[in-house]
């Protein structure tokens, strides 16, 4: 149990570093208007462009994204980190 709640302390910490180095999530177009940052698939993929769409949106090295998914699936036995990677797949919309 106590393996779990590091994992978890491990993973909230991570995403706040993300959202702390992420710059404005809202975005202006030609006419000045604002338009949110919209979280979608990155033409840098390695599989499905899933970690590097999310490293667009948080503003980060999409390397950083890879390396802390392998390392939550590594510890949380692959399983749950390869369902949660093809859901994502299939719901985040392409650039």
């Amino acid at each position: 149990m106590h393996f779990y709640s590091t994992m978890y302390c491990i993973v909230l910490k991570f995403l706040l570093i993300l959202q702390r180095n992420s710059k404005n999530v809202l975005q202006t177009n030609k006419n000045n208007r604002i338009m949110e940052k919209k979280l979608t698939k990155s033409n840098n993929k390695m599989i499905a462009g899933v970690c590097a769409g999310i490293a667009e949106y948080f503003n980060v090295d999409p390397t950083l994204v890879r390396v802390g998914y392998a390392i939550l699936s590594f510890f949380c036995a692959g399983f749950p980190g390869l369902i949660l990677y093809i859901i994502l797949a299939l719901i985040i919309p392409n650039a």
